[in-house]
């Protein structure tokens, strides 16, 4: 019997956990996966998830599941840098008002 593996992308902890880690899958379908996490400080443990969820995603390949995790930063920032914008123009129209633009 052949072993077979996924690249789990962590999007949910990219701060704490590796972004991209090759598990060990038991079992699987369509929109599940049964796989062997191995945590740093504990036994090997089975863990079912989604294959596609906000906090990990599953791919057959390292290049896929690199690809996923470079989109979704991608629109990260894009999203970040539009808060940042949305941000500055309020900070600005709050550094220009004038005692009389206030209404008591």
């Amino acid at each position: 019997m052949t072993t077979k593996y996924k690249y789990k992308t962590n999007t949910g902890m990219l701060s704490y956990r590796k972004p991209i880690e090759k598990v060990e899958v038991v079992s699987e379908t369509e929109q599940f996966v049964t796989y062997i996490q191995q945590y740093e400080y504990s036994k090997p443990q089975k863990e079912k998830s989604s294959k596609r969820s906000q906090h990990a995603s599953f791919f057959d390949t390292y290049d896929e599941a690199k690809s996923f995790l470079i989109t979704y930063l991608k629109a990260k920032v894009i999203d970040a840098q539009s808060n940042l914008d949305r941000e500055k123009a309020t900070l600005k129209r709050v550094n220009d008002l004038i005692q009389k633009e206030v209404i008591a």
